[in-house]
């Protein structure tokens, strides 16, 4: 179990480095969303092509929930459910395209990180 937590949190860092927005303490740049009947908070770190999504699933049962995403293409980059977190099985595809709303399934207690296809990792 430790082994698994390690190598989750040693990522979470690798993304802060590599991630200019989630660098940036800049307050302006974050905004925080709850939708309070389905249990997510969801995190926005950026502005225009430099943006993060942390969409946090606090529940204990699985969810589907319509998010505004601007639009292109989405790439989830992280997926604490994920085996090799010790987590349950990833349920979101590793990308998807946003017409403006773009609804994710996401596992219960777990959270995914969302950037789009103009930022390189």
């Amino acid at each position: 179990m430790f082994f698994g937590t390690r190598d989750f949190y040693q990522e979470l860092l690798r993304l802060r480095k590599s991630l200019p927005s989630l660098g940036a303490s800049n307050k302006e740049r974050c905004e925080v969303t709850a939708l309070e009947e389905q249990w997510v908070i969801v995190l926005r770190h950026g502005k225009g092509d430099d943006q993060v999504y942390a969409i946090f699933n606090y529940s204990r049962a699985p969810t589907s929930t319509a998010l505004s995403l601007p639009r292109g293409n989405w790439q989830k980059i992280l997926d604490s459910a994920d085996p090799r977190w010790l987590g349950s099985g990833t349920t979101p595809p590793p990308e998807q395209d946003s017409d403006g709303l773009l609804t994710l399934s996401l596992n219960g207690r777990s959270f995914i990180v969302l950037v789009n296809e103009t930022q390189k990792i």
